[in-house]
């Protein structure tokens, strides 16, 4: 929770952060329950009601950086950035690249990512390399030498000093 609220792009009141958080107790339960037979379908059901709370607060975030008109060119660059990170991330981790794909200069997109997010390009690039590593070597399944070819880096060492 303390990543999420230091890295998010969209802020949510603490009453909100109380549903979310209620709805995650309540899935943690019903995990947690032996014997639950229909555990699946009962997660399945939280599942949907965090994402409707989730897409709303991402409505109430565009309309108000929009004032309710429809979404500009600059907003529409930044969803589109992080979807092409989203699907390069473990190949491609330089500006210029999303840029090239995006039909823009890499100066200009990295102010459009700035302003619409008060972050740098770089920043959103490593930040889901980042992400994507801890993610695996939580796991435990691979080595740290695994996760740094999963991520296209040169070697371990290099993986390591990043």
């Amino acid at each position: 929770m303390r990543y999420l609220s230091a890295n998010s792009l969209i802020r949510v009141s603490a009453e909100e952060m109380g549903v979310a958080l209620a709805l995650y107790k309540a899935m943690r339960m019903t995990f947690e329950r032996n014997g639950f037979r229909f555990i699946r379908e009962a997660l399945g059901g939280y599942m949907q009601v965090l994402f409707c709370y989730g897409y709303q607060w991402i409505c109430d975030y565009e309309e108000s950086c929009t004032g309710g008109k429809p979404a500009g060119r600059r907003l529409q660059l930044f969803e589109r950035f992080l979807d092409l990170v989203q699907r390069h991330y473990a190949a491609q981790r330089g500006v210029s690249f999303y840029a090239g794909k995006m039909c823009v200069t890499p100066k200009y997109l990295s102010a459009v990512v700035r302003q619409a997010s008060g972050r740098f390009a770089g920043d959103w690039i490593r930040g889901r390399v980042v992400l994507e590593a801890k993610a695996l070597l939580r796991t435990r399944r691979y080595t740290v030498r695994q996760v740094s070819d999963m991520l296209g880096f040169a070697n371990a060492s290099f993986f390591a000093k990043k």
